[in-house]
């Protein structure tokens, strides 16, 4: 089972130096970012390009929808499978939080 991270904390997404537009920053980095190209294909990868589409078309369009098929199949994607295969619960997920919010004020 898949528990998403990228739609559990706010549907967060990440924005790779290319300009792709990727559902978190572990599918937005090697080795999986060049799995995640592999398994969208050419095209469907393009469709993340926010050079090229709209920011609405990329967050809702045909690459998302592929990955989302993915968790509640047989062979989820390898990156969502790794690291979203266990549900946080509150307390982990507010903690989480606070320890990246301190950081980020630490190093401002």
């Amino acid at each position: 089972m898949i528990y998403p991270r990228c739609k559990a904390d706010h549907d967060q997404i990440y924005v790779n130096a290319e300009g792709y537009l990727l559902p978190c920053c572990w599918i937005g980095n090697q080795p999986h970012l060049e799995e995640y190209q592999n398994f969208l294909g050419a095209e469907l990868y393009e469709s993340c390009d926010l050079k090229k589409v709209n920011f609405a078309n990329a967050v809702n369009g045909p690459a998302q929808k592929k990955l989302e098929e993915s968790w509640t199949s047989t062979q989820p994607f390898s990156a969502c499978k790794e690291f979203c295969s266990r549900r946080l619960n509150q307390e982990e997920s507010s903690s989480k939080q606070g320890t990246n919010e301190r950081e980020r004020l630490t190093l401002s």
